[in-house]
């Protein structure tokens, strides 16, 4: 089952630097990724930016225009007057995905100027190797790990959802 894992920093530039530990996790084939995305919302930037992570392997779920979707539901969370409440509203309409209002939420604290999130959906993972890795980042409170295991075919889903009139 794929899993999708907000990697969210405390400075702009702190997900390029968690791009390298994906890499790091790619190259000892410790993490099968399908898609990532990199968001980042500098100081007096109106919205944050996104980009593709290009990785080694493309797999049928490598789809940034979902991540990217996702990443505008969760700027949404952030920029609302109520966030819970907002983040209850999208989960309703992501219902089925595996994507719930708690990962909303602890994704949204980081959508705002000055963080950034690298936003990864994976695959088989060496839980070991990963967690050596990503470990010295959350020992030095360089980074949080927001995560949640998608459906079975919680992207398509997800992408069907996010590409509707309403979404």
């Amino acid at each position: 089952m794929p899993t999708l894992t907000a990697w969210c920093y405390r400075t702009p530039f702190g997900a390029r630097r968690g791009e390298l530990r994906l890499r790091r996790l790619q190259d000892a084939e410790a993490l099968e990724v399908h898609c990532a995305i990199v968001v980042t919302w500098v100081h007096g930037a109106h919205r944050p930016r996104t980009a593709h992570v290009r990785h080694r392997v493309r797999t049928e779920l490598d789809d940034p225009v979902t991540l990217t979707a996702l990443a505008r539901v969760v700027l949404e969370v952030a920029t609302s007057d109520a966030p819970p409440a907002a983040a209850d509203a999208a989960a309703g309409r992501l219902r089925g995905t595996g994507v719930d209002s708690e990962f909303l939420v602890a994704t949204s604290r980081h959508f705002v100027p000055g963080c950034s999130v690298l936003l990864v959906m994976s695959g088989r993972a060496d839980l070991d190797v990963v967690r050596s890795l990503v470990q010295r980042g959350l020992a030095a409170g360089e980074v949080e790990l927001v995560r949640t295991e998608l459906a079975a075919d919680g992207v398509r889903q997800m992408a069907a959802l996010l590409d509707a009139p309403d979404a």
